[in-house]
């Protein structure tokens, strides 16, 4: 379902079209939240599957140009069940959907883990433009990935 009306333009867009106004695109959320510089660095209780994930996801996401600090929390939870996610799969894979104790054939709950953890993933996957539909809906000012060298360079001059 979409989100109704027109696509809003970020304020930089609005910019440089020389359509922007004050008094109609001061208060976007936008003009608050600032972009991240760069890729925070993950919560202090990752492990390393955790924060390479961390780090995968984050670089998307400022590559879209649309890394806030006012996201971490959300990333957070993203990287969280898809570790859960994945842990499940790996569950499922090794034992099956179902298992036998005895003469009863159980559901393996690691496949109710997995079925769940998919659930936010693909909620979440929505918000920061992990799917063609979802990007299709997200307008931004991409940044540029600084290179250092190119940095180091245009200190020095």
């Amino acid at each position: 379902m979409g989100s109704g009306g027109h696509n809003a333009k970020p304020s930089s867009v609005l910019k440089k079209e020389g359509t922007y106004r004050k008094d109609r695109h001061l208060n976007r959320v936008e003009s608050v939240a600032k972009l991240l510089p760069a890729i925070p660095e993950p919560p202090g209780h990752f492990d390393k599957t955790h924060r390479e994930k961390w780090d995968e996801v984050c670089q998307k996401v400022f590559k879209l140009g649309i890394l806030t600090e006012q996201d971490t929390d959300i990333l957070e939870l993203y990287v969280c069940n898809w570790v859960m996610w994945e842990a499940a799969c790996s569950e499922v894979k090794k034992r099956g959907i179902t298992f036998t104790d005895g003469d009863r054939i159980i559901k393996n709950p690691a496949f109710s883990i997995m079925q769940e953890s998919g659930k936010v993933i693909q909620q979440l996957s929505g918000l920061f433009g992990f799917s063609p539909r979802a990007r299709m809906g997200i307008k931004t000012d991409p940044q540029e990935e600084k290179d250092p060298f190119a940095q180091f360079l245009n200190l020095n001059n």
